[in-house]
């Protein structure tokens, strides 16, 4: 007798390394294992029964009333200490549509602005601080 399983496929591989986790935060973690997790940064370490893929998966954001971000990871060894601010920014960028060809308006600052904005993302964005 031959036992069948049913083998979900992910969709990890397509996804940015920064993203919201949607439709909703259970919803985008269905498919993983809970491997750790941060009270003190509301933070919570995945793997993907799938793929394998590590994820860092923000909770309680809802109180701020947006979405949990979700953060590709490739080491999981010191996962508290991951820099998710150059994924952050890229996915900003990108919501806006990429940068324009002027200056950020602050003072001193010599960054490019946002696409149909006057700053950069950095003064822009207090997420991404």
């Amino acid at each position: 007798m031959t036992l069948g399983f049913i083998r979900i496929m992910c969709n990890c591989q397509e996804l940015n390394e920064c993203v919201d986790a949607l439709p909703t935060r259970d919803e985008f973690i269905a498919g993983f294992n809970r491997l750790d997790h941060s009270s003190n940064l509301w933070v919570e370490l995945f793997a993907c029964a799938s793929c394998g893929q590590y994820w860092i998966v923000e909770e309680g954001a809802e109180m701020d009333r947006r979405s949990n971000k979700a953060f590709k990871l490739d080491d999981p060894v010191n996962w508290l200490n991951h820099d998710a601010s150059p994924a952050l920014a890229q996915e900003v960028i990108s919501k806006h549509g990429g940068l324009s060809e002027q200056q950020c308006i602050y003072s001193g600052c010599k960054k490019q602005a946002l696409k149909n904005m006057m700053v950069c993302v950095e003064h822009g964005h207090s997420a991404y601080k």
